[in-house]
């Protein structure tokens, strides 16, 4: 904790003064989370890094420092990434919202996809959270109105109606109204990043071997989901998909067919499921929630049945702040990593990382 205190109170520099030589150390050294076991000694290859990203909200410059943290950096061309090592990354949802740069994390994120697409030796898996949820519920209060102006100006100037250049402007309510026409498209069915949303990110997502295996959500599931979906991971996310498809089939359906009888039955709206109402795995607050005695019992006792069916270790998850740096729970198997990267909250580079039975929560 006086680790993840002091990375609050300084940031490293390139230039050191006596006085903040400790830190400076402590800026390059791998503080140890705590170690739950090492790996078998009888591999003959390194087992890959697992390595989580928490909320990025909108934060581009510590996006790719937390990046850096895990191993994972950007080559000078912008279109090649380096990993060091076989490298796993999950990264646990909330891109988008808060933040200005919004759009440019998901697209950056798509595109470290597709670099590790045909790579064995490393992946990319992004959770959908609470945020992305709501750009499919078309619930756009939390986009940052410096991203929807600055989207509606580009637009309007790309096609040449006004401008410097002609000597009129547009005005800042008509950046506004073209910025967010933009975003919503954006997030429609039949978009890149709309597709990406919808049918790409997992509610939940195992990763990891041997003492690294860890199943991680964006807020944490609960037992009764795992139960009510088959027992399973892939249950779960099944259910999911097919219920965020359904819902964006019909309004697409319906946007393309505005003149049709509306009498087409509707699929329920998404907050009303339980795998995306307040206590589902992007919305609960539970395993962040103050406990008393008997009901750390309780909820840890529901944790050691999740992870005996999902066969891991521990559980991996965002959404919730922690002060002053990532914590633990229910004897070091409830991780909770979200810090408040992005300058919205807190403003600071981390990642979580699990290595050889290792884990280390990493800051700067």
């Amino acid at each position: 904790r006086w680790f993840a205190t002091s990375m609050r109170r300084q940031r490293c520099s390139r230039h050191v003064s006596p006085s903040a030589l400790v830190f400076a150390i402590a800026c390059l050294v791998v503080m140890p989370f705590f170690t739950e076991g090492v790996a078998s000694s009888s591999q003959t290859t390194a087992p890959p890094r697992l390595v989580a990203i928490p909320d990025l909200h909108g934060d581009l410059h510590y996006t790719k420092r937390s990046l850096r943290l895990a191993g994972i950096s950007q080559d000078d061309d912008d279109e090649s990434w380096r990993f060091r090592g076989n490298t796993e990354l999950v990264q646990t949802g909330d891109i988008v919202d808060r933040g200005e740069q919004s759009l440019a994390i998901v697209e950056l994120f798509m595109a470290l996809k597709n670099f590790t697409a045909d790579d064995e030796s490393q992946s990319v898996t992004a959770l959908l959270g609470n945020h992305e949820l709501m750009q499919l519920q078309h619930d756009f209060r939390y986009v940052a109105k410096e991203e929807i102006t600055k989207l509606g100006k580009e637009s309007l100037e790309r096609k040449n109606l006004g401008g410097n250049e002609m000597g009129t402007g547009y005005g800042l309510r008509a950046y506004w109204q073209a910025g967010q026409m933009r975003w919503r498209k954006a997030f429609s069915d039949g978009e890149p990043i709309g597709d990406e949303v919808r049918y790409r990110r997992p509610l939940l997502y195992v990763g990891g071997v041997n003492s690294c295996t860890t199943l991680f959500s964006h807020a944490g599931v609960r037992l009764a989901h795992l139960r009510k979906y088959g027992n399973s991971v892939e249950g779960v996310n099944t259910a999911a998909f097919d219920a965020i498809e359904a819902v964006s089939k019909h309004e697409k359906h319906e946007t393309e067919n505005p003149n049709e009888n509306k009498q087409r039955l509707r699929p329920p709206f998404l907050g009303t499921l339980d795998l995306f109402d307040h206590d589902s795995p992007v919305w609960t607050r539970f395993w962040s929630d103050k406990w008393d005695g008997a009901a750390e019992k309780r909820a840890c006792g529901e944790l050691d049945e999740i992870l005996n069916l999902t066969n891991t270790k521990r559980m991996v998850i965002g959404h919730t702040i922690q002060q002053p740096g990532m914590k633990t729970r229910c004897g070091k198997k409830l991780h909770l990593i979200d810090v408040g990267i992005s300058k919205a909250y807190l403003g600071m580079a981390a990642a979580w990382v699990c290595e050889r039975g290792t884990v280390t929560a990493r800051y700067e």
